[in-house]
């Protein structure tokens, strides 16, 4: 890994709610930020059962997702994002599920 956490890394974290049903049901989940050395990722469920998720700090930039929420497992629903080769990946429940490339300067 670089020295420099912004150029590459991995920030990842559950969610997880005392509220049964959370990521089926059709209201707004907000989940407290993970943080890491300067990267901070940000999720919301969303009333559409979209997770929406912001990225913040790899490239000096922001980056913002939507995945489909699937049905948690008994520890929840695991999130990562990874951001190397200037793309960030989002993993949802350990699938790639989108990919953005960052505009360098």
């Amino acid at each position: 890994m670089a020295d420099d956490l912004t150029q590459e890394g991995t920030i990842a974290g559950w969610l997880q709610s005392e509220v049964e049903g959370w990521a089926r049901d059709n209201k707004r989940h907000a989940f407290a930020p993970i943080e890491y050395s300067g990267i901070r990722l940000e999720i919301v469920k969303r009333t559409d059962r979209q997770l929406a998720v912001t990225v913040t700090g790899p490239f000096g930039r922001s980056f913002d997702f939507l995945a489909r929420c699937p049905k948690p497992n008994e520890q929840g629903v695991h999130v990562a994002v990874t951001w190397g080769n200037s793309t960030v990946t989002l993993y949802v429940a350990g699938k790639r599920v989108a990919d953005q490339k960052a505009k360098l300067h």
